[in-house]
């Protein structure tokens, strides 16, 4: 079954593998120096807001991350974009990838290093309006048609350049709560790297006021997640009721017979 949202860590434009996290949400290994990027895949019917914060910081903005004030990238309905860095303006990112503690973005701008190695994503559906015609016997017969909905002001980005590999829109979004890395060694944070083209344009949507993901994706080195208990094993497990030294199959005495 396909997740209404997704979102991956493209390293060389491939998604690296995640895994459970001991302590809730998701985990990737990172690598020291390598760049890296977020892809936002929206397969629903309606525009979805991605907001997301790196490290405790908004990707956009470089500010702080607060309950009311973040922002977000807009996916177009069954769509994806890729985020290759730290928006710098409507036209440049600088490149995220993962460096050193000291290199850390938010480690050289002085921000508070307690959330670093977290990706933090809310992904909030577009407000679609009823149909014109029912909007307004809907509107008398219920005192809280818009309890669920937040209004947005002009405050969004759509992409300028449509040849442009990253299709990128923007807006605001309130009400956004990060996580707090848990007390394991971290060692490996995301920096502030060399600068990409990404054009964005300003445009206007309506977004639910409650998320339909909330997802947290930490990241550190492969010692550092495996003193947090990750388990790197791929392969699958079972269970067996019994401890019989017969418990598998057998295989058969006679001869397989010509497959048709």
């Amino acid at each position: 079954m396909t997740n209404l949202y997704e979102v991956d860590i493209l390293i060389n434009g491939r998604p690296i593998k995640q895994y459970n996290y001991p302590k809730g949400g998701r985990c990737v290994e990172g690598k020291g120096n390598s760049s890296f990027s977020l892809r936002f895949k929206n397969n629903s019917s309606n525009r979805a807001l991605f907001s997301t914060v790196i490290d405790g910081l908004s990707i956009l903005t470089g500010n702080i991350a607060r309950p009311h004030s973040s922002d977000g990238y807009v996916v177009e309905p069954n769509s994806s974009i890729i985020v290759d860095g730290w928006r710098l303006s409507f036209d440049e990112v600088a490149e995220f990838y993962f460096s050193c503690l000291n290199d850390a973005y938010s480690n050289r701008i002085n921000a508070p290093r307690k959330n670093i190695g977290i990706i933090h994503t809310r992904v909030y559906p577009e407000f679609v309006l009823p149909d014109i015609n029912n909007f307004q016997e809907m509107f008398f017969k219920s005192t809280d048609v818009a309890k669920d909905v937040s209004y947005q002001t002009c405050g969004q980005l759509t992409n300028r350049d449509t040849t442009d590999r990253v299709d990128t829109n923007i807006t605001t979004q309130a009400n956004y709560q990060y996580s707090v890395s848990p007390n394991t060694k971290q060692e490996l944070g995301t920096g502030f790297g060399s600068t990409k083209k990404s054009s964005v344009v300003d445009a206007c949507h309506i977004w639910q006021q409650f998320p339909a993901l909330d997802l947290t994706i930490h990241y550190n080195s492969r010692r550092g997640l495996r003193e947090a208990g990750v388990n790197f094993n791929t392969n699958g497990s079972i269970y067996r009721s019994s401890n019989s030294t017969d418990y598998f199959c057998r295989r058969p005495q006679h001869r397989q017979r010509n497959r048709r």
